[in-house]
C-alpha cells in the first residue's frame, strides 16, 4: 500500500495457459502488502485501488491500478498496464506492450516484439516517456504535456511516431540511423547532430514541418510537438 495509506485491494484472475493448472487465487486480495508466488508460465488480469504493484517473472500481464506505481520486468508474453496517479517502468520484457498513465511517467528500458507486426505504445497525459532500447518495429509515443525521449536504433521498415502538446522530443541514435523524419513543431526549436537531407522545409509565423533524410531513410519517424523543442542527438558510445 502508499505509505500511510489504507490497505491494498487487489482483483486478482489468472488467465487459463496450457500446463499444470495454477494453485487457486481468490478474486480479492487484501492487506498492507500482499505478495503472490506463481509458475513462470502464469498469467494474470489484476486490477487495484490504492496500490503500488511490483510484478516480475510471469508470462503475461493486464494491471490496472487507481492510484499507485507498476513496476514490470521480464514479462516475456506482452504487458497492458495503466494507472491514473502514478508512474510505470517495464524492464527486461517483450511482445505486445500498451501503457498508459494519466498523471505520471513512462519507462520502458530493453523492450523487444516476441514476434513480427506486435506494436509498442506508451501514452501518458501529465508525465514524460522515456524509451530505451526499446525494438519494436512500431513504436507509438504520445504525452500531452510531458517530454519524449527515445535512446536506440530504428529498424528497417519501421514506423516510428512521437507527439506531445508541451514538451521537448529528443532522440539519441547512432552516426549511422537510416530514417526519414517528417516532423511539425510549433513554439520551439530543431537541432540535429546528425546531416539531414531536407526534401522540404515550410516555415509560418505560428507553425514549421519539414521532411528530411538520414542515411538512406530505411525507417520513417513522425514527430510533432505544438509547443517544445526537437533534438536529435548522437548516441554516446557504449563502454
Amino acid at each position: 500500500a502508499p505509505s500511510g495509506g489504507p490497505p491494498s485491494w487487489l482483483w486478482v484472475t489468472p488467465i487459463a495457459a496450457p500446463g499444470p493448472a495454477a494453485a487457486p487465487i481468490s478474486d480479492c486480495l487484501s492487506g498492507a502488502s500482499v505478495e503472490i508466488d506463481a509458475p513462470v508460465n502464469s498469467s494474470f488480469n489484476i486490477t487495484g485501488r490504492s496500490a503500488h504493484a511490483s510484478v516480475e517473472n510471469i508470462k503475461k500481464i493486464a494491471i490496472k491500478i487507481v492510484d499507485g506505481n507498476i513496476a514490470l520486468n521480464n514479462i516475456p508474453g506482452g504487458i497492458t498496464a495503466s494507472t491514473l496517479q502514478g508512474n510505470l517502468l517495464v524492464e527486461s520484457s517483450s511482445g505486445g506492450i500498451a501503457l498508459d498513465s494519466t498523471a505520471g511517467n513512462i519507462i520502458a528500458v530493453d523492450v523487444v516484439p516476441g514476434q513480427i507486426g506486435e506494436i509498442f505504445r506508451a501514452k501518458s497525459n501529465s508525465g514524460s516517456i522515456s524509451l530505451k532500447n526499446v525494438t519494436h518495429r512500431q513504436i507509438e509515443a504520445n504525452s500531452i504535456t510531458g517530454s519524449v525521449v527515445f535512446d536506440g536504433n530504428f529498424s528497417s521498415g519501421g514506423i516510428y511516431t512521437f507527439r506531445t502538446s508541451n514538451g521537448s522530443i529528443r532522440m539519441n541514435i547512432p552516426k549511422d540511423a537510416s530514417c526519414k523524419i517528417v516532423a511539425a513543431y510549433g513554439f520551439g526549436s530543431f537541432r540535429s547532430e546528425l546531416p539531414l537531407n531536407f526534401i522540404y522545409h515550410n516555415q509560418t509565423d505560428r507553425a514549421r514541418n519539414f521532411a528530411a533524410t538520414i542515411g538512406s531513410g530505411a525507417a520513417t519517424v513522425n514527430i510533432t510537438t505544438t509547443s517544445g523543442s526537437i533534438g536529435i542527438n548522437t548516441q554516446q558510445r557504449r563502454q
